[in-house]
């Protein structure tokens, strides 16, 4: 049971992060709360750089998306579901291997949420690899 109240914490941090990125397109005109979470409008700079989009939507919609699905599998056990949030984590991984590698060597950037969400995407990983022999 441990694990998956792990994975629901997990997901529910993983929301929290992606909130900054909604707020840039949902309020776009609050300054005020992207100075607090992204210093020097940092975010907003991030969000508008290539490595921020694939295939015509926001990296952050991925991620919510992943997430809830992960909330889902914690709150269902659903070995369909189970399924679907090891594809979205093995796809997490490596898509975001390369974001990790833009915003190091190309952007010469440095995202704290960034680094904690694919943090977060990484031991979601490895929780999802713990309970594989379940389903």
């Amino acid at each position: 049971m441990l694990p998956y109240y792990a994975l629901f914490f997990l997901a529910l941090f993983g929301l929290y992060l992606c909130w900054p990125f909604a707020q840039l397109l949902i309020f776009p005109n609050k300054p005020a709360y992207h100075d607090f979470i992204c210093k020097d409008g940092s975010c907003m700079r991030l969000s508008r750089t290539p490595y921020s989009h694939l295939l015509g939507l926001p990296n952050w919609m991925y991620g919510i998306v992943f997430y809830l699905l992960v909330i889902c599998l914690a709150l269902t056990h659903n070995s369909y579901t189970y399924l679907l949030a090891l594809l979205g984590a093995i796809s997490s991984i490596a898509l975001g291997s390369i974001l990790v590698w833009s915003l190091i060597v190309k952007l010469k950037f440095f995202c704290t949420y960034c680094y904690w969400a694919h943090a977060v995407n990484v031991t979601i990983l490895i929780i999802l690899i713990s309970l594989y022999h379940l389903y």
